[in-house]
């Protein structure tokens, strides 16, 4: 009886080996864009239990790389690592019960997982669950608790959190309106060159509040949202910009292309002589 479980615990840690083999052969698969090996690769360590290939692997089979795009086996991979207790399966797995792409739209569901998910420490599920909180999607509506769940994901660093706080606490809706707090937080967001950020502040820095009135400023933030967001962000950021601009003088303009340059890391060029 021994010797097999012996038996039993040596072929379990050698397919643990296995796996994690597998894993890494095809994260080094991934970053050199071999998405096709990387497929192989993490199917095999999923196969085998890994939660971490499992999720990996549906993330493959939703973005279509290095295999057909399949939302439902890409659904049915991020559960079987959600049900192992896998942080970021269980966040994936919740984004498409809420989303509905892949397997039925479940909002309670999804709500549970962002919890589970929430409880490990994940700021994007925290950040996901005060959302939920604040809405009532999923979840009975507790303000409180929704802004107490972003707080947390803003405070370690994640940017989607740091903007909606920033809008909280600018709006006054759920916080106490505090104008100066919710620049510091779009400030933050802005350092990870979050397109959203930088056109909240840049509305700020072109009103004077909750910030000094700059004008230069002001166009430097907007123009960069213009040129790295999407949708409404890149739309409403390109007409605030525009309308600004002719309210700068030509040397305004100049300094406020000089802090976009600085700020996207490029360096000014070299006038001729």
């Amino acid at each position: 009886m021994m010797l097999r479980s012996i038996l039993v615990l040596c072929f379990c840690l050698a397919v643990t080996v296995s796996a994690q083999a597998d894993f890494k052969a095809g994260s080094a698969a991934f970053r050199s864009g071999d998405f096709d090996t990387a497929f192989k690769e993490w199917k095999s360590a999923a196969e085998a239990g890994d939660p971490l290939a499992q999720t990996n692997l549906g993330i493959l089979y939703a973005s279509g790389r290095g295999v057909g795009r399949n939302l439902e086996t890409a659904a049915k991979w991020y559960r079987e690592a959600a049900e192992q207790g896998y942080a970021k399966g269980q966040y994936n797995f919740a984004l498409a019960l809420r989303s509905g792409r892949g397997v039925a739209k479940d909002d309670v569901a999804a709500a549970k997982w962002f919890r589970e998910a929430a409880t490990k420490g994940l700021a994007s599920a925290r950040y996901m669950l005060g959302l939920a909180l604040l809405q009532g999607r999923g979840v009975s509506k507790d303000p409180e608790a929704g802004l107490k769940a972003i707080t947390a994901a803003a405070k370690v660093g994640f940017d989607k959190a740091q903007v909606q706080l920033g809008r909280m606490l600018e709006r006054g809706n759920v916080a106490a309106k505090a104008p100066a707090k919710a620049a510091e937080w779009y400030r933050r967001a802005v350092k990870q060159r979050s397109a959203s950020a930088q056109y909240y502040l840049g509305l700020m820095h072109r009103d004077g509040r909750g910030v000094k009135l700059d004008a230069v400023q002001a166009y430097s933030l907007l123009s960069q949202a213009a040129d790295r967001g999407r949708g409404k962000i890149k739309k409403s950021a390109s007409k605030a910009r525009d309308k600004l601009a002719p309210t700068l003088s030509a040397g305004e303009l100049e300094q406020a292309r000089t802090l976009i340059l600085h700020a996207t890391g490029k360096k000014p060029k070299k006038k001729k002589k």
